[in-house]
């Protein structure tokens, strides 16, 4: 496994440090951004929060100042459309279980992908959608980002520098660190989920006992209700 740069170490103990964190899904998200940007560098980003079950889209958790009228086209032209190459669909690269992939210009160029994907599609209509669909041309970086076996956020990234395309150990770091983001958002989700269906009484504490094996013995009235609401099924 190839060792990380000096600024790499740096983005993973920033980012290693937001799981522990009390922020809530938005802020963190656009913190966990920025030092992913440090690390690897890009023109424009959105990260969605996903839904497990279906996959789809169900939230913008953060995107670069620059992104509105990128992701308004993306939405309207690529997302969910037939028409679109298989393996640069946000549900297609969850499904396949990959943390990390970068779509370019050309497919033997096309990092983080199994080859099974991508023998589907000639390497000449890879190109010539790549730059029919007006794809940015320095490439779209996408990460999945999954805790405690369920996908909660989808990340796209993009160049419009044609010198400037996505490396191999770009896509490796990120794919590294894709399991510490999504514990940080799982935690973020955690918080955001208590304080929209807290108790009556924000500030009533309760009383849990455990026994060796960590099973409740014992859980006062509020103490189940807070248990409910931070262990509860989205």
């Amino acid at each position: 496994m190839p060792r990380f740069s000096r600024i790499q170490q740096e983005v993973a103990s920033e980012l290693r440090a937001l799981v522990a964190s009390s922020m809530l899904p938005q802020p963190l998200a656009a913190q966990a951004m920025a030092s992913l940007e440090r690390a690897i560098g890009w023109d424009g980003y959105r990260l969605f929060g996903v839904d497990h079950r279906t996959l789809l889209i169900n939230r913008l958790l953060a995107a670069s100042d620059n992104d509105g009228w990128a992701r308004k086209e993306w939405l309207q032209e690529v997302y969910l459309v037939d028409e679109t190459l298989p393996y640069i669909q946000l549900p297609t690269i969850l499904q396949s279980g990959l943390r990390g992939v970068a779509y370019q210009e050309r497919q033997h160029e096309s990092w983080g992908y199994p080859e099974s994907m991508l023998e589907r599609v000639s390497p000449e209509e890879h190109y010539r959608y790549f730059f029919e669909s007006r794809s940015p041309v320095g490439g779209v970086l996408m990460a999945g980002f999954a805790a405690r076996g369920r996908w909660l956020a989808a990340l796209q990234t993009y160049r419009r520098d044609t010198g400037r395309a996505f490396t191999p150990g770009e896509v490796d770091f990120l794919r590294r660190m894709s399991s510490v983001v999504a514990d940080a958002l799982h935690a973020a989700f955690l918080r955001e989920r208590a304080l929209e269906r807290s108790p009556a009484d924000p500030q009533a504490s309760g009383v849990v006992l455990l026994d060796s094996d960590g099973e409740v013995t014992y859980a006062s009235p509020v103490a189940r209700e807070w248990i409910d609401l931070i262990g509860r099924d989205e």
